[in-house]
């Protein structure tokens, strides 16, 4: 159950980032931050949940610290990838907010269902782009409305 109400609240305050991105083009810190605290309270939650219980709470301790390193790795990966890709081209490619984004959701994900969300999120991305054509696109992507859409098919399928 606290799973369930932990990931319910992620994804209201995805569509609240993807609400703000589509009006500012940016992922305000504080929501972000509000994302990272939910997983710390979650994770919390579970251990004295585990604790109370029969369940081992250093399983759930081992298991927060191995998805917060999957969160530095996808986060710090697309970071890394981004300023590459900057620095080859010459051209914008993730802000800051969506990469802090993507990150604090791999907290939630992991590894593997973090690289399914993004990409799914890359994927509706690129259909927005071909779409919207260079009208919109040209004035960059909103992202976080496509980490959004990444969650639910994520989840479903490796989670």
């Amino acid at each position: 159950m606290l799973t369930l109400a932990a990931f319910v609240a992620l994804f209201v305050l995805l569509l609240t980032a993807a609400v703000k991105d589509i009006r500012a083009r940016r992922i305000p810190n504080g929501l972000v931050a509000a994302v990272a605290s939910l997983w710390l309270v979650w994770r919390i939650a579970l251990v004295a949940s585990a604790a109370m219980g029969d369940a081992d709470a250093l399983l759930v301790i081992a298991d927060s610290l191995e998805r917060a390193a999957a969160a530095l790795v996808i986060g710090g990966g697309l970071l890394g990838l981004t300023l590459l890709y900057e620095r080859i081209t010459g051209r914008y490619a993730f802000g800051g907010g969506d990469i802090k984004l993507v990150a604090v959701v791999a907290l939630f994900l992991g590894v593997m269902p973090s690289l399914v969300a993004l990409t799914v999120a890359c994927a509706v991305s690129l259909l927005y782009a071909v779409l919207a054509r260079s009208t919109t696109a040209s004035n960059g992507i909103p992202f976080a409305p496509c980490v959004a859409c990444g969650l639910p098919l994520a989840v479903m399928l490796v989670a």
